[in-house]
């Protein structure tokens, strides 16, 4: 019996169309999750589960950017900023993805417990804007 190569993925087509588009769909993730961290009515029994709902996306799409980062790299030596700009989306999404609070609290802004959701919130709006500047890089 003959062994058979292991299936493999179609190789990637590297154009920009193609990264401006999936930058736009993180986005728009990204974008979902911080208007549910940064909701002000939610009951205490549910900040938890928005917290952690938006800290998986963080997880995810920071590994997925070092990826592109990774797969795009030859394209983009001739550009640095968009290197250092999908570094930095990177690097504040795996910020977000780390955050390990004993318990999510909700706490007010002058109040001495912290308020977990508006801590994450600020790594992923970072990335969010910085993900918007890079498909601006990306369309020029």
């Amino acid at each position: 019996m003959r062994k058979r190569e292991p299936i493999t993925s179609k190789p990637i087509t590297r154009r920009n169309v193609e990264l401006i588009r999936l930058f736009q769909s993180w986005g728009d993730l990204l974008g979902d999750a911080h208007g549910s961290l940064y909701r002000a009515d939610v009951p205490m029994l549910r900040s938890d589960d928005l917290f952690y709902h938006a800290q998986g996306f963080a997880h995810v799409i920071s590994h997925l950017m070092r990826a592109i980062e990774r797969e795009y790299r030859q394209d983009f030596d001739a550009r640095p900023m968009i290197g250092n700009l999908m570094r930095e989306v990177a690097d504040a999404l795996g910020r977000a993805a780390v955050l390990k609070p004993l318990v999510v609290l909700d706490g007010r802004p002058s109040g001495i417990f912290a308020n977990h959701r508006r801590n994450l919130d600020a790594y992923i709006t970072e990335a969010r804007q910085k993900l918007y500047s890079l498909r601006e890089e990306l369309e020029k």
